[in-house]
């Protein structure tokens, strides 16, 4: 082998950590473009939310209560106290166990939807099947 062909090889695994380097880097920076949109959109959907609770677009809030958000976001849907956004929250598998907590004692579709949400804690479940225990209608959940 001559010192010729080992310069091709050198050239051609330096080519080739290179485009990896910019490849690598190209996607690191789709990724933080990516994570910058999602903040973007967050921000915009915490101002829709206000906008909608204000403008008392029910439907559009119904619809946004099925989307993953944030803890006070769900907070200000679960304080509308309307039964019908209750049902969607506690459907929403991306609710945590305090937002599942402030559904006890709303309407009997958001307990339902509590007690088959997999994401809701066995202590909350517990806490909500102890309030609901004595009312006969709720018989065929327990």
């Amino acid at each position: 082998m001559s010192l010729d062909d080992k310069t091709g090889d050198t050239e051609y695994f330096a080519s080739t950590d290179y485009n990896q380097r910019l490849e690598e880097n190209a996607e690191a920076e789709y990724e933080q473009k990516d994570t910058q949109a999602e903040q973007a959109e967050a921000i915009a959907a915490n101002e829709d939310i206000d906008t909608l609770i204000e403008q008392k677009d029910f439907n559009a809030l119904y619809q946004i209560a099925a989307e993953p958000l944030s803890e006070s976001d769900y907070f200000k849907l679960v304080g509308i106290g309307d039964k019908d956004i209750h049902i969607q929250l506690a459907r929403n598998e991306n609710i945590t166990d305090v937002v599942a907590e402030r559904l006890i004692g709303t309407v009997y579709l958001a307990h339902k939807a509590l007690l088959l949400n997999p994401i809701v804690s066995e202590e909350v479940k517990d806490k909500l099947k102890e309030r609901i225990k004595d009312n006969p209608t709720y018989a065929n959940l327990l």
